[in-house]
C-alpha cells in the first residue's frame, strides 16, 4: 500500500517539473534573439492570417445580430420584453466585468487549445453576438447613460482581442494533436510483431526491410514532435487581454 501511494505522488511532481522545465527552455531560447522580435515573427507567421479571417468573421456575426435585434424591436411584444429584461439589469461595475468575466473568458479560449483534435477555440466567435446583446440591454437599461458610438468601437477592440485568443487557442491545438499523433507512434505497432515473427524465423532479408520501413516510419513521426511555445501563448493572452480589457472600459465609459 505504501509503495502505491507513493507512486501516485511522484508522477504529478514530475509533470509539474517537466513542464517547469518546458517553459524555462522556452524562455531561454527566446531570450537570445529577443522574446518580442520573436513574437512578431511568430505573429505574422502563424497569427496574422487566421486572426484577421476571425475578425471578419466576428464583426458579421455582430452585425447580423444588432441588426436582427433592431428588425426584431419593430415587433411590439419583443420590444417589452427587451425592456423588461433591461429593465432588471443592474448597473454594471465594469471592474468586475472586466476581471470575473472578461479575463476568464480570454484564458478559457486560449488553454481550451490544449485539447487534440476538438479545436474548441473556435466557439470564441460567439463573443461577437455576446456583445451586440449586451449592447441591445444597455441601449434599453434605465441605467443608460453611455455613447452607443462608443459602445460599437468598445466592441471592435474587444473582437479584436478574441479573435488574436482564437488564434493563439487553434495553433495550440494544432500542436496538441501533432503531440498526440507522436505519442501514439511511439507506442507497440504492428511492425513489431512482423520484427519478432522475422526474428523467430531468422529471415535476414525480411529483417532488413522492416527496419527500413521503421526507419522511414519514425522520420516521418519525428516531424511531429514539436514543442509548446509557452512564453509565446502567455503574450498572446496579455495581449489578448489588454484589448479586451481597453475594449470594456471605452464600451462603459
Amino acid at each position: 500500500m505504501k509503495k502505491r501511494v507513493v507512486e501516485v505522488k511522484e508522477k504529478p511532481i514530475k509533470r509539474r517539473e517537466k513542464l517547469s522545465s518546458n517553459i524555462k527552455e522556452d524562455y531561454e531560447e527566446q531570450k537570445k534573439s529577443g522574446i518580442f522580435t520573436n513574437y512578431y515573427d511568430f505573429y505574422k507567421k502563424h497569427l496574422k492570417l487566421p486572426q484577421i479571417i476571425f475578425f471578419i468573421i466576428m464583426v458579421i456575426i455582430f452585425g447580423i445580430a444588432i441588426s436582427t435585434y433592431i428588425s426584431n424591436l419593430n415587433a411590439q411584444d419583443y420590444l417589452e420584453q427587451v425592456k423588461k429584461i433591461a429593465e432588471g439589469t443592474e448597473k454594471v461595475n465594469v471592474f468586475s466585468k472586466m476581471f470575473v468575466e472578461k479575463l476568464p473568458l480570454v484564458l478559457l479560449i486560449i488553454v481550451s487549445g490544449f485539447t487534440p483534435f476538438v479545436f474548441l477555440p473556435v466557439l470564441g466567435v460567439v463573443t461577437g453576438y455576446l456583445l451586440a446583446s449586451d449592447i441591445i440591454l444597455m441601449v434599453y437599461s434605465v441605467n443608460n447613460t453611455h455613447n452607443l458610438i462608443l459602445m460599437c468601437v468598445g466592441s471592435m477592440m474587444q473582437l479584436l482581442g478574441y479573435s488574436l485568443a482564437i488564434s493563439m487557442g487553434i495553433y495550440w491545438c494544432r500542436l496538441a494533436t501533432k503531440r498526440f499523433r507522436y505519442s501514439q507512434s511511439q507506442g507497440y505497432s504492428t511492425l513489431d510483431i512482423k520484427r519478432h515473427y522475422y526474428e523467430l524465423k531468422e529471415d535476414k532479408k525480411k529483417l532488413k526491410e522492416l527496419d527500413k520501413k521503421r526507419e522511414e516510419k519514425y522520420k516521418k513521426y519525428e516531424k511531429l514532435n514539436v514543442k509548446i511555445p509557452y512564453v509565446t501563448i502567455f503574450i498572446s493572452f496579455v495581449i489578448s487581454l489588454i484589448f479586451v480589457l481597453l475594449g470594456t472600459i471605452i464600451f462603459y465609459i
